[in-house]
């Protein structure tokens, strides 16, 4: 594909043809070359809220945070609310070590789709960083109440009523015979 830089104009066609190759090359993890990709058509598309969420998840798949949260924030301002964009951001923000910024776009997320039990769970963690023990357990417990079967999240309220001292709270969270059996809250 040409260069940007030379001011060549690419068709419509030829546009959607770099950019399924893009994806072709991402999904085949050939990350390198999806982030290569993805930047040349950014050089003629620079305002795509679609090709920064897709080369912020090559940057994410990279582990390079940094870049990725950069890319989710251009394609959050770039384009309408979405929720996918927004949680990845939020992730972002968290592995960068922002977990005010992560805490406050999850509970953006909330404010549309308040049964997303992953953004509680994450929102969880990021309490749960901070040491905000009580906001950490009211997200879990939110999670469990709607899904009990949520392993991980009764992992961490155990983790929680262990290390305020609650260990009678602790073992009910975990139970004895499985996960099915919880009564966490």
């Amino acid at each position: 594909m040409a260069n940007p830089t030379t001011h060549q104009s690419l068709s419509a066609d030829d546009l959607r043809h770099a950019f399924a190759l893009a994806c072709a090359a991402q999904t085949e993890g050939r990350l390198e070359e999806a982030r290569e990709q993805y930047l040349v058509l950014l050089g003629y598309l620079p305002e795509s809220a679609l090709l920064h969420y897709n080369i912020g998840l090559v940057y994410f798949d990279l582990g390079d945070f940094v870049k990725a949260l950069q890319q989710f924030t251009l394609s959050a301002s770039n384009g309408p609310e979405d929720a996918d964009t927004l949680f990845n951001l939020a992730l972002c923000q968290k592995k960068t070590g922002d977990q005010a910024a992560a805490i406050a776009t999850y509970q953006r997320i909330l404010t549309t789709d308040p049964d997303q039990t992953d953004c509680h769970y994450n929102l969880g963690g990021c309490y749960r960083d901070l040491h905000d023990d009580e906001q950490a357990i009211a997200c879990y417990q939110r999670v469990l109440a709607m899904d009990p079967d949520y392993l991980a999240a009764a992992n961490n309220l155990a983790y929680l009523f262990h290390r305020a001292g609650e260990v009678d709270q602790a073992v009910l969270c975990l139970g004895s015979t499985g996960i099915g059996l919880l009564s966490c809250s």
